[in-house]
């Protein structure tokens, strides 16, 4: 939430919206506690932005021409432009200046303890908001892992006439950086590790002797963790052209192109990333030793998943799935998902549940689905108004892997799919049971992972 504003949905005239706007209510009385905090720490980071930014003003004024043109022959000495060697030493300039005005620490700190008083009681989230507060932070994380596409040059993708090979061949040198993503036409990726002091140098006529490496890379969900091993190495937030994803490296498949190779082909590629230096050497370090490490930013998890009802019917003796027209029934031999009504979900790392043997998550239903969820709930749970307010604030999950179907005293059974599949028989026992001898009708929530 905005300090000073804060757009949210016109309420629509039924019950269900009700809970969802409790809620927000609930959350807005939270807020208030610390949002004085708030918005001290965010004037104080603007002061110090603007005071930054003025400082550049005046350095880029002070540069004069003997400066500028020590600078281009220092760029031609590396064999870059002074376009790119200008505009690295300004942002690395500009992170100097940001860092010399320091941060608003004080307003950060009081900040911080106003929200850890609420870390235990209560979950944040924008169910009533129109803007989606995820897509901003998305974009902020992305900026810490590689540089945005706009600023990357693409190869040329016109046939090279050989009276302009030396210059295109040159041009295609300083377009490939260490850390460039490369797809060809396949939609397959690549990621370049050379570092340019080993290829900018090199003359189109001995290009057939110097390698350039790669690795592949295949897109993944922005949920995935690294993993351990110097076998492959998971970036977060890479943004691919306008897409915000995680990429798993092949570490074990390194691909080598001669330098006159990959130009010839270069037609075949385009650059649509660039990873900053530090995670670009990051994985380089995992290929070449299982013992350097390079320290990166962690950055919190989370994505967009599907959540299913299933729930008991005496009348045929079976676990159903809700579905917009007909429900259906699951069995072993028929689970059809895909039929069934989809409730719209985030899952992040539960960071309140500390156990270094598992990792927990935290589910929390999105805008109108907790109500609309809570609709097709079957039985007397139906008109619990609790059972919507804990939709919203979010349930706690192990990992699919490793955790078992919870069910909770009032026939509300939350489970992962895949543990769902594997205790299917013991699920539908117990809620014939339950029926039999209490009249509790068994209703599951189904996460997808």
């Amino acid at each position: 939430m905005s300090s000073r504003l804060k757009v949210i949905e016109k309420p629509k005239n039924n019950p269900e919206e009700q809970l969802r706007w409790k809620h927000a209510l609930y959350q807005l009385g939270y807020e208030k506690s610390f949002m004085l905090l708030q918005n001290d720490m965010q004037k104080a980071w603007e002061v110090r932005i603007k005071k930054a930014s003025n400082s550049l003003i005046d350095k880029i004024w002070e540069l004069d021409s003997c400066f500028l043109n020590k600078l281009r022959l220092t760029a031609s000495a590396d064999h870059i432009s002074l376009n790119e060697y200008l505009s690295e030493l300004m942002s690395k300039h500009i992170l100097g200046e940001f860092e010399e005005k320091g941060a608003p620490q004080e307003e950060i700190s009081k900040l911080e303890s106003g929200l850890e008083i609420m870390k235990d009681t209560f979950t944040f989230s924008s169910s009533v908001e129109v803007t989606d507060p995820y897509e901003t932070l998305k974009f902020m994380l992305a900026d810490t892992v590689n540089h945005r596409y706009s600023s990357i040059e693409n190869f040329n993708k016109l046939i090279i006439d050989e009276d302009k090979l030396e210059n295109e061949y040159s041009n295609f040198l300083n377009k490939l950086k260490f850390g460039s993503i490369l797809r060809n036409n396949q939609g397959n990726l690549l990621l370049h590790l050379t570092q340019p002091c080993d290829y900018i140098h090199v003359a189109y006529n001995k290009s057939d002797d110097e390698s350039l490496i790669f690795f592949p890379g295949v897109i993944l969900s922005l949920y995935k963790e690294e993993q351990e091993g110097n076998k492959k190495y998971i970036t977060p937030y890479i943004k691919i052209e306008d897409d915000i994803s995680s990429v798993k490296w092949n570490l074990r498949r390194p691909i080598t192109f001669s330098i006159k190779e990959l130009f010839n082909i270069s037609r075949e590629f385009d650059i649509v990333g660039k990873l900053r230096d530090d995670y670009a050497q990051a994985i380089s370090n995992r290929f070449a030793s299982g013992v350097s490490r390079v320290a990166t930013m962690r950055v919190p998890r989370f994505e967009e998943i599907n959540v299913y009802h299933v729930y008991f019917d005496n009348n045929f003796d079976a676990l159903m799935l809700s579905c917009k027209d007909e429900d259906i029934t699951i069995s072993k031999e028929r689970m059809d998902f895909d039929k069934g009504m989809i409730f719209k979900a985030r899952r992040y790392k539960d960071q309140r549940v500390q156990n270094k043997n598992k990792k927990y998550h935290r589910v929390i239903l999105l805008g109108h689905s907790s109500a609309e969820l809570t609709e097709q709930l079957k039985g007397p749970i139906k008109n619990d108004k609790n059972i919507s307010m804990e939709l919203l604030d979010g349930v706690s999950f192990g990992d699919a892997k490793d955790s078992k179907t919870e069910i909770r005293q009032n026939g509300i059974v939350f489970s992962h799919i895949e543990g769902f599949k594997k205790e299917l028989g013991g699920i539908l026992k117990e809620a014939q049971t339950q029926f039999k001898n209490n009249q509790i009708i068994f209703n599951l929530i189904l996460i997808q992972t």
